[in-house]
């Protein structure tokens, strides 16, 4: 599967750089791609409405007031009625603004199919069918107060109108998605050559809309990052390595194993998400570390997945005197193990995962109360640091261990940097967006992750990363960008499967 830079996340900053170059170095003209910009734009409202609809623009004075006065022009060509309000003023405009200012004049001179009106006062929205939102775009630095913050509330009101944001939409910073005393809610939002992280981030998914990206003529060489943050999502898939670490198993337990630590007094049901979930991905075998204690729950749910008796603390609780025989079993037949669902947070447990963390080899997903263990700065640098670790926290967790939970893929690539085992580990933290890291690249779910905000999803995505992982040749060898794949393509998976068979139960993605 392949993917281009078109598929990338930049920053307010890199993105004016990239314009820059493009207009200072590669030679081609600020209002040429002002043009090109309004042409993509343009394009999807006419294929989206019929000429003779009316439209609002409302234009601020530098070039994202720019590209709505292009659109206007456009629009107007094409027989949309068009009106035009500046709420900060038409004088000392961007220069591609003003020039495209000057060329509505003279098309309001000497007529277009449609029609091109200059408004004094800010109109009733009821009569629009479409609000261009032009004011502001990615150099927005300051909360948005005043005359400008009641437009926006207008026409945040305006129930009846399409309301398409250039670039951004007013009021939402580029970089976090957080919103400057207030944002227009688009419903759809054009963005422009990049793709801003902004829009992906934040409050981004209550106020962009659609996001629809107009390519730009960017030379690609003045696109590529190093360690670029991409985005994942369906229709979008991620820049992936091949199989090649994938086997051809003619025995059950060559075609994978998987183990299962957790499970304590009240909480076996994570176990049993989390082990199906790795069943149904076609492994081999699927094996559940119990205490005796905890022995008839299981017994009652799994026919096909096994329970390996293990010591416990004498209450259902798995402690550190479980720690050598569950390695032992391990070692027979190597395979990923998932540390965590329903473990519980008692200091047995998390002694019980120190020890496995430093003494265990292959691939690991570490979830749930297996990761909050590493809460204890001697449990994170107790962690092989040759390990293959897979860590999958949900905002909660993140908190809990890194003291907040990342607001940007460069935040998170900061607390994934704590990892002792980070050349070869991936850092999937959950949340909206969810982000998938490892040593080279971040990949950011474009789709809303708030489908999964219930009960027993994550054990069940933890089973699933596990049953997909533990079909690799050798666990010893798989490196941190093939992990990455099969984390990424799990949760496209579960993705997939909510949206399109929603239940109320976790069991839809088995």
């Amino acid at each position: 599967m392949s993917q281009s830079h078109h598929s990338y996340l930049f920053s307010a900053k890199d993105s004016r750089l990239i314009d820059e170059q493009t207009i200072e170095s590669f030679g081609i003209s600020g209002f040429t791609l002002m043009e090109a910009a309004a042409t993509g734009a343009s394009y999807h409202i006419i294929s989206n409405h019929a000429a003779g609809t009316k439209v609002l623009a409302v234009c601020g004075k530098g070039n994202n007031g720019g590209d709505a006065l292009a659109v206007s022009r456009l629009l107007a060509e094409e027989g949309f009625r068009v009106d035009i309000f500046f709420p900060l003023g038409s004088e000392k405009l961007s220069p591609d603004a003003s020039k495209n200012l000057d060329l509505i004049h003279v098309l309001t001179k000497n007529g277009t199919p449609g029609t091109l009106g200059m408004l004094e006062d800010f109109p009733k929205l009821d009569s629009y069918d479409i609000i261009i939102d032009g004011i502001f775009g990615t150099g927005l630095e300051r909360d948005i107060e005043g005359d400008v913050s009641g437009i926006i509330d207008e026409v945040n009101r305006a129930e009846n109108a399409t309301v398409y944001a250039m670039d951004l939409p007013s009021g939402l910073n580029a970089d976090t998605g957080r919103v400057m005393g207030t944002a227009v809610k688009a419903d759809v939002t054009f963005m422009f050559g990049t793709r801003k992280t902004g829009a992906y981030f934040g409050d981004s998914f209550d106020y962009c809309g659609e996001r629809v990206l107009c390519k730009l003529p960017f030379p690609a060489y003045l696109m590529n990052q190093e360690k670029p943050v991409q985005l994942l999502s369906p229709g979008l898939k991620a820049d992936f390595v091949s199989d090649t670490h994938h086997k051809k198993a003619s025995h059950k337990y060559e075609n994978g194993n998987v183990y299962v630590v957790g499970g304590s007094p009240g909480l076996t049901g994570a176990v049993i998400m989390a082990a199906k979930a790795a069943w149904s991905t076609g492994c081999g075998s699927v094996t559940v570390f119990t205490p005796e204690e905890l022995l008839p729950a299981y017994d009652s749910h799994f026919v096909e997945i096994m329970r390996k008796r293990v010591k416990s603390d004498g209450n259902g609780v798995l402690d550190s005197f479980a720690a050598n025989s569950i390695i032992k079993e391990i070692e027979k037949r190597p395979g990923v193990v998932v540390i965590g669902p329903g473990l519980g947070q008692s200091l047995g447990s998390a002694q019980l995962v120190r020890e496995l963390l430093s003494k265990l080899t292959g691939v690991v997903v570490l979830d749930a109360d297996g990761f909050t263990a590493l809460r204890d700065e001697a449990t994170m640098k107790a962690i092989n640091p040759e390990l293959r670790l897979i860590i999958t926290p949900h905002p909660g967790e993140q908190k809990t261990v890194f003291g907040s939970a990342p607001a940007s893929p460069a935040e998170a690539r900061i607390m994934f940097e704590k990892l002792p085992c980070r050349k070869n580990s991936v850092g999937l933290f959950k949340g909206l967006p969810s982000q998938v890291i490892s040593t080279e690249k971040t990949h950011v779910t474009a789709y809303d992750t708030r489908i999964f905000s219930r009960t027993g999803y994550g054990d069940v995505l933890a089973g699933l990363i596990a049953g997909r992982c533990s079909k690799a040749a050798s666990l010893e060898s798989v490196g941190a960008e093939w992990l990455h794949k099969q984390v990424c393509e799990a949760m496209i998976y579960s993705y997939k499967r909510v949206k399109h068979h929603p239940q109320p139960s976790p069991g839809v993605l088995l």
